[in-house]
């Protein structure tokens, strides 16, 4: 089936995590489109990657790793941001998220986060859920913390955060 994806429910009801399909490509670009200065201030080469609509349809129906699940952030219906989980290797999963500007300071990423975390402990090959974020990002530093990770090392260019899923 073309239209499967995966689906993650959240703590909170209006809040929903949808794997992306080829008909979430508008909404994502205008997403983007719309927070280019927003997603560029810590480095973040989200704006960059994807300057138009063909490039964002493309990077979900081919995406350069097949691997990575790259799940939406909607928020009563309105897609807010994305999330991500992308293999590392050994037992390691990478998660990787931002929201728009608009929905920032209302917890989704939080949510979001732990929703991640919860998925990734029914996971066989997962055993540490690892993220990153530029040092002066501190709001990202406090939702990797509220979802229940914990900051293992910092140098000037990023901290770096652990949930060990399998004790």
């Amino acid at each position: 089936m073309p239209n499967e994806r995966l689906e993650l429910a959240t703590s909170d009801e209006g809040v929903l995590l949808l794997q992306f399909i080829p008909e979430d490509a508008r909404p994502l670009f205008e997403l983007i489109d719309k927070n280019r200065d927003h997603l560029s201030q810590h480095d973040d080469e989200t704006a960059l990657k994807y300057p138009d609509l063909e490039s964002v349809l493309g990077s979900i129906t081919h995406p350069a790793n097949p691997n990575k699940i790259r799940l939406g952030i909607w928020s009563d219906g309105v897609l807010a941001g994305t999330i991500n989980i992308t293999p590392k290797g050994g037992c390691v999963s990478e998660i990787g998220y931002w929201v728009g500007n608009e929905f920032c300071g209302k917890g989704l990423a939080t949510i979001a986060t732990r929703a991640v975390i919860q998925y990734g402990k029914s996971l066989a090959d997962t055993c540490e859920m690892i993220a990153y974020t530029h040092p002066d990002n501190t709001a990202s530093q406090k939702v990797l913390l509220k979802a229940g990770m914990y900051e293992i090392r910092r140098d000037t260019a990023q901290v770096w955060f652990l949930f060990s899923v399998k004790i």
